[in-house]
């Protein structure tokens, strides 16, 4: 899965400037077995073993 948001915020705590910023969101995951994802406001990735389930 790929697919992309945007944040509104200053550019520091207290500024009166705002910016917009992308926010990449990537889901891969291969044979139900690795996974990786930018989900959730952080990186991340998982492997499961066929001896896990």
């Amino acid at each position: 899965m790929l697919g992309g948001g945007a944040m509104y915020a200053p550019d520091y705590e207290g500024s009166n400037d705002y910016k917009v910023l992308p926010i990449p969101i990537v889901e891969v995951s291969w044979r139900d077995r690795v996974r990786l994802t930018t989900k959730g406001n952080r990186e991340s990735w998982s492997l499961r073993s066929p001896m896990m389930q």
